[in-house]
């Protein structure tokens, strides 16, 4: 499917749906030269009883440039040999970086299998400006040339990569990063392999290989990710298998996206971390058997010694024993997952279950969770104690100083812990005043638009959105229950075509948990006065020592002078920077962040005397 011969004559759109193509001997879909393309839920099987010397692709998209999406689609390609390459599906050199958000490629199963060949699940190069999220991809071979997940790029892509499963069968490499300072963000990812060499890099050149995911981590990426193998219901069918132990090391993996709303079924999939915690790969799973036992290292508790507990390569609990350690101990880890009978409003989604002797005692407990887990509790991390249930339906918190939590290694601590059963997290009880930041209103067309921006979010219920039109008399108009974002925005939708007023007022009252209440400042949004639309992303998000904003004015029409300001969760201003905005897409670079403390943080746009904010991660 080709649109032109250069960029400058490329199509204008190409919708290539519900195809099925089998047996093709080079290409099974090549998509060329268009400026938006959607490639949704073909599927493509190619196969050989013979080694083959031409180079094979499932899916081919060359030269493309706009909001392209990739989603859906199901790849098989199996062959006893390849002598140059074979692909899965691959993007090559296509840039949509004007568009508001990014490329998505997503939801796609893709399984290659040529034992001795040089093959590539999925590969992206030079594809700028890609979201590549959910999707299940397996190879089988062992060549030193052959990865499930290639990403090759000569300088910053602003390309993430969450929330995927790759997995390489035959016992060779996972992934394959041309230069690890290009791709902002791999993260929340589950890998498996058992050879010996997980990833490969050209750039840095040393070291240019890493054994295992601890190893890869030291390029600043994948912190959340996963490495184990995960519950395929074949090696030709990558649909999980719910009965299979390893389905958890998918379950609950991944972060939420407020895009990825379904999987490749139309499963729902949680965009919010209140409303849990989205599956790795491209479906959506409901186990159907408890996970495995962590590995425990030692294998028995010792006396004054401690024990750690492992799931993949990742420590997820450990033991300090006193003077009379049990004889046996195990803990297995529910990722994703409310704890059992917990009736509370606010609640995490993870928890975990110890098996101990009767009797056991005193021992000092460390456990895990991971950013996405946090549920309800999100704004509220400070503040997070242990929690136990040894009855059905009954929970009791460690609170005070029996319990503990360090927010950047995320690790709950009870220091005297008695017995087994389930353990999560709960909060303190301690209460913070919520503190406004930002409150500003804006008209668009017949449309009034209210955001705002606050601090220490704790024990909010919800947020109440009043209206007067004369400055006095205030009647609600919408309500927003808290999501842990800290920031907010609504429409007051063709107000100005069904009112007269030159001028409507607009605040907001904080309702908490208990009925008390307070209110914002009054902003006032005038009849004859358009705003400009602005679009605010950041990359990387967790950044470590650079953070660059991107901020699509849609409708700015004439340069203006504005600010970037870095917040604390707590209002503090820790970093600000005069910016300059044009229309259309801007740039620009928050420097000196990597002394900030690591932790959450809300930066914000200001233009116009209106803001746009976001909340970022150290």
């Amino acid at each position: 499917v080709k649109g032109g011969t250069t960029k400058a004559n490329s199509g204008t759109t190409v919708n290539v749906s519900n195809n099925t193509i089998n047996n093709a001997q080079a290409w099974g879909l090549f998509v060329n030269f268009f400026r938006n393309i959607n490639v949704r839920n073909n599927t493509v099987n190619m196969a050989n009883a013979t080694s083959v010397a031409n180079t094979v692709y499932g899916i081919d998209v060359s030269s493309t440039y706009g909001p392209n999406s990739i989603m859906g689609n199901i790849l098989n390609l199996d062959y006893p040999a390849i002598t140059t390459s074979g692909f899965g599906l691959r993007v090559i050199t296509s840039d949509t970086s004007g568009p508001l958000e990014n490329a998505r490629l997503m939801n796609n199963i893709i399984r290659v299998t040529a034992p001795s060949g040089n093959i590539f699940g999925l590969a992206l190069s030079t594809a700028n400006y890609y979201t590549v999220a959910h999707n299940t991809v397996d190879i089988t071979s062992s060549a030193t040339g052959a990865y499930a997940g290639s990403f090759t790029y000569s300088s910053a892509s602003f390309t993430e990569i969450r929330n995927n499963v790759f997995t390489n069968s035959g016992g060779g490499r996972v992934l394959f990063v041309s230069n690890t300072n290009n791709i902002p963000i791999f993260d929340y990812n589950t890998y498996f392999t058992t050879g010996s060499t997980f990833a490969a890099r050209t750039t840095p050149a040393s070291p240019n290989t890493f054994a295992s995911l601890i190893d890869w981590r030291a390029t600043f990426v994948d912190f959340n990710s996963h490495f184990a193998r995960p519950s395929y219901t074949s090696a030709t069918n990558l649909a999980p298998n719910v009965a299979d132990p390893n389905v958890w090391n998918i379950n609950g993996r991944g972060v939420q996206l407020g895009f990825a709303n379904s999987d490749i079924n139309g499963v729902s999939r949680p965009v919010f971390i209140t409303d849990g915690v989205p599956d790795n790969g491209a479906f959506e799973v409901s186990p159907t058997v408890a996970p495995a036992p962590a590995l425990a290292f030692p294998s028995a508790p010792v006396a004054n010694g401690t024990q750690k507990f492992v799931v993949g390569v990742d420590t997820i609990a450990s033991i300090i024993w006193g003077t009379n350690a049990p004889a046996t101990f195990s803990i297995r880890q529910y990722s994703g997952e409310k704890g059992p009978g917990i009736n509370a409003s606010a609640f995490t989604y993870f928890y975990y279950d110890v098996t101990v002797p009767t009797g056991t005692s005193g021992y000092f407990f460390n456990y895990t969770y991971r950013d996405s887990w946090l549920g309800h509790f999100s704004v509220d991390e400070v503040l997070i104690k242990g929690a136990q249930s040894t009855s059905p339906n009954v929970w009791t918190n460690y609170n005070g100083a029996a319990s503990g939590v360090d927010d950047l290694l995320n690790t709950i601590t009870i220091a005297a812990t008695n017995g087994g059963g389930l353990f999560t997290a709960a909060l303190d009880g301690v209460s913070l005043p919520v503190s406004f930041l930002d409150v500003t209103a804006f008209k668009q067309a017949n449309n009034a638009f209210v955001q705002w921006t606050v601090a220490n979010e704790i024990s909010l219920n919800n947020y109440q959105i009043e209206r007067s039109f004369d400055g006095v008399q205030y009647s609600a108009i919408n309500s927003v229950l808290t999501n842990g974002s800290n920031s907010y925005k609504i429409t007051d939708a063709n107000v100005f075509a069904s009112s007269t007023a030159k001028k409507v007022y607009y605040r907001i009252k904080a309702v908490n948990n208990d009925g008390s209440y307070t209110y914002s400042k009054t902003v006032v949004v005038q009849s004859d006065k358009d705003a400009p639309t602005l679009t605010v992303n950041a990359y990387p998000n967790p950044f470590i020592e650079q953070l660059q904003i991107k901020v699509v004015a849609s409708t700015l029409a004439a340069t203006t002078k504005g600010a970037v300001v870095l917040r604390t969760m707590n209002g503090n201003i820790v970093k600000q920077q005069a910016i300059v905005l044009n229309g259309g897409v801007n740039l620009f670079n928050l420097t000196d962040v990597q002394s900030l403390s690591s932790g959450k943080y809300i930066l914000s746009v200001y233009y116009n005397n209106e803001i746009v904010s976001i909340t970022v991660q150290k």
